[in-house]
């Protein structure tokens, strides 16, 4: 009986270092591994510095950029003033205003515009000797007269079109 008592405690010790190269043997290939995912995170890190810092990656990233907050460029051209006569029946009021007309640049247009600046205040002349104190007194009806503007101008234009029209001063009594 001495024999078999000692027997199972020779056993258990047995199993419980057993159990621990078991832990150490876990506790190892958990290192392994963090160290494995850590090497790789330093990897990724580092390649994506050198991306950064080589230029490589601006590229990437600057024409999305560029797309969403592109604005186009735009060019303006100044009309001056022009002063007309309403047709308003038995009174003489008149109207003052200057024009100015924005467009994409586009050199071949500003270039047109200056060419028949002539035709295009007479247009513009034609259209507001026709309007009476009710057709430009109304701030509703100011972007209709504008409208109206926009769309005789660029019946005159070949090389493009005419994207808005601004009033920088206005003025009827």
């Amino acid at each position: 009986m001495f024999g078999a008592k000692k027997n199972k405690q020779a056993v258990e010790p047995a199993n419980e270092s057993g159990k621990q190269k078991g832990k150490k043997e876990k506790k190892g290939i958990k290192r392994i591994v963090i160290l494995a995912l850590a090497a790789v995170v330093v990897a990724a890190a580092a390649g994506a510095a050198y991306c950064y810092f080589s230029g490589q990656i601006p590229y990437v990233f600057s024409e999305s950029r560029q797309a969403e907050g592109k604005e186009k460029k735009t060019m303006v051209t100044n009309l001056g003033d022009v002063v007309v006569n309403l047709s308003d029946f038995g009174s003489s009021r008149y109207l003052r205003l200057s024009v100015v007309l924005e467009y994409s640049e586009n050199i071949k247009l500003e270039e047109e515009i200056k060419v028949k600046q002539h035709k295009i205040r007479d247009a513009l002349i034609d259209l507001l000797r026709r309007k009476t104190t009710a057709d430009v007194q109304e701030p509703e009806n100011i972007e209709t007269l504008k409208r109206q503007i926009l769309d005789k101008i660029n019946e005159q234009l070949a090389a493009g079109k005419i994207d808005s029209v601004y009033f920088t001063d206005f003025l009827f009594q």
